[in-house]
């Protein structure tokens, strides 16, 4: 009996640990460095840009699928998430609908190993959140059917200071800072809703 006992204690313990590390593992933000193009002031996004947008997600970034293109040697070559994007005001150019597909700059990827997937990101790019309103400047991207935010993660701002991750993202990132401290002087009547 006594050894009947032992084996089962053994067996819990092992399937506690293997659980912890399973459900407990956090995840991860993996920063990809890229070669971005820079935008020296507000006036440079203005010019680039194709619209100028005030909106929202429709859902959870993490509701939306990833993608992930290879090379020809197997190597992720390109990853981005297309999230729907609720335009709330528009401020440069006229697009035919009311939600447009946006392209952003990070994708999570799934792990056998571990419960939360780990977050993928260009230069650190910080996702969307359902909820909060931004700033976006946008062109057509590659596919000419969506849109991608200039400069990776100079085309978004958040306009009520609520998203957290931007705003760790900008007290790492100067040239940001600057940029977002720019955009909220130039579009204060957005900003101070």
């Amino acid at each position: 009996m006594n050894i009947k006992k032992l084996a089962g204690t053994i067996v819990c313990s092992v399937a506690l640990v293997a659980g912890g590390f399973y459900f407990l593992t956090p995840s991860k933000v993996i920063k990809v460095e890229a070669k971005v193009k820079g935008y020296e002031n507000v006036a440079a996004l203005e010019k680039e840009a194709e619209y100028i947008v005030v909106g929202h997600l429709e859902k959870n970034f993490s509701e939306y699928e990833p993608t992930f293109n290879y090379t020809s040697v197997g190597r992720v070559g390109e990853f981005y998430t297309k999230t729907d994007i609720i335009i709330d005001k528009s401020l440069k150019g006229d697009t035919d609908t009311k939600v447009i597909p946006v392209l952003q700059a990070a994708a999570y990827v799934e792990s056998s190993s571990k419960y939360q997937d780990d977050l993928e990101t260009i230069e650190g790019f910080t996702p969307m959140e359902k909820g909060k309103e931004y700033l976006l400047f946008l062109k057509k991207a590659h596919d000419g059917q969506s849109y991608s935010l200039l400069g990776v993660y100079q085309g978004k701002f958040d306009i009520n200071g609520s998203d957290s991750k931007e705003r760790g993202f900008a007290s790492e990132n100067s040239h940001y800072q600057n940029l977002k401290d720019e955009v909220e002087e130039k579009y204060k009547d957005i900003f101070e809703k």
